[in-house]
């Protein structure tokens, strides 16, 4: 019977502080592992992407081998895109409504597991070739349970009657269309396909299967993807930006990786004196080997005078990724002896994340009153990029 996939990419990656499935884990994206897992065994692919972020996953799949269905697109690719939606549970369904009425078997995949072996998938899919309606891995616990209530412990569970669940999990397609059909949300497929009476079976799991929810989880794979002699990525290029603006008498607002910023004095230059966002520019085009901000954007140019810096960036970033580079990680620290910097630290994080798609750290550090920054004349910066060659 026809097989086919669903790899649920979607996440907006909250408590990973960007896109985890566009991580890079041995220089590929976690979405390129989870769709090369499938290769031979399933007759299509539905990849469910973030509804504006189709263009962030074009490299990505590009990369792994296969094509996407997208207007422009001719042939009969075995790979197509559906939006997500605001739940895991939502992004599924549209997914589910890609996939053909014909289809036997359907494989429901997340993207942030990108270690499970192609053996698993098969253990699932022969599962329900076998008669049940579902089937899904699962790890022993080891640990000890235990039900708590606002920190006090109400009673402890027999490990032994409960399992860890992971994906890939497989379906016969009716049932989960049935199941779907009620429009519940659940943390997995599983329990929704339970909530109508079928049969869901287990298989052993995989310890390596490892979800990555935090930044620590991909640390994590990167050593156990790595242990079995893959050459270094050669693909990655890294770049070292450095600016510096005095304060000037003005008392309008100080702007700050694209946050304004209350205080009683703000940065001189030639545009908005965004000191964050021009060292995160210069980082990026050195890591790119695209000269520096000066050459694309000079103070001689009245067409950047008072100019917004984020919108630089923002064409920077078009820049890099005409010529298939992509933002993979910006660190960047800011040196003021004032104003305090802390409150505004994720809003800058969040915006600079926004526009230039990759993983961005931002510090702030005193110069412990030395010098001029110490003195508060202005504000320093230093940032570095890592970018990724997508062909």
């Amino acid at each position: 019977m026809s097989i086919w996939a669903i790899v649920v990419a979607a996440g907006k990656g909250d408590r990973f502080g960007s896109m985890k499935q566009l991580a890079l884990l041995n220089g590929k994206t976690l979405v390129e592992w989870s769709l090369q897992l499938f290769n031979g065994l399933v007759d299509g692919i539905v990849l469910v992407v973030p509804p504006d972020g189709l263009d962030n996953y074009k490299p990505a799949v590009k990369s792994s081998g296969v094509q996407v269905d997208i207007p422009g697109n001719p042939g009969a690719p075995n790979v197509h895109v559906a939006m997500g939606g605001d739940s895991r549970s939502a992004s599924v369904r549209s997914g589910l409504a890609a996939v053909p009425e014909n289809a036997g078997i359907v494989v429901v995949h997340d993207a942030a597991r990108p270690l499970a072996s192609p053996q698993l998938a098969k253990s699932v899919i022969d599962a329900i070739r076998d008669g049940a309606s579902g089937a899904i891995p699962a790890l022993e616990i080891v640990d000890t349970i235990k039900e708590v209530e606002d920190g006090r412990v109400l009673r402890t569970l027999d490990r032994t009657r409960y399992v860890a669940i992971q994906t890939p999990q497989a379906f016969r397609v009716g049932a989960l269309r049935r199941a779907h059909e009620l429009e519940r949300d659940a943390t997995d497929d599983a329990t929704l396909v339970e909530m109508i009476g079928e049969k869901v079976v287990t298989v052993p799991g995989e310890k390596n299967n490892i979800k990555v929810t935090t930044p620590d989880d991909l640390a994590r794979l990167q050593q156990l993807a790595g242990l079995e002699g893959n050459e270094p990525p050669t693909n990655l290029r890294i770049g070292n930006g450095f600016d510096i603006h005095r304060f000037g008498q003005r008392s309008d607002r100080l702007m700050l990786g694209g946050i304004s910023i209350p205080y009683g004095k703000s940065l001189l230059g030639h545009s908005d004196a965004d000191v964050l966002t021009h060292a995160v520019i210069d980082s990026l085009l050195g890591a790119a080997g695209f000269g520096d901000i000066g050459h694309h954007f000079p103070d001689t140019d009245p067409v950047w005078s008072g100019a917004d810096s984020i919108e630089m960036l923002r064409q920077v970033v078009g820049m890099l990724n005409n010529k298939s580079y992509r933002v993979v990680n910006i660190d960047a620290t800011i040196v003021a002896e004032a104003p305090m910097l802390s409150p505004y630290i994720a809003s800058i994080q969040s915006r600079l994340r926004d526009i230039t798609g990759g993983s961005v750290n931002v510090k702030a550090t005193s110069p412990e009153g030395m010098g001029a920054l110490g003195n508060e004349e202005g504000i320093a910066c230093f940032s570095s990029a890592l970018l990724v060659i997508t062909t």
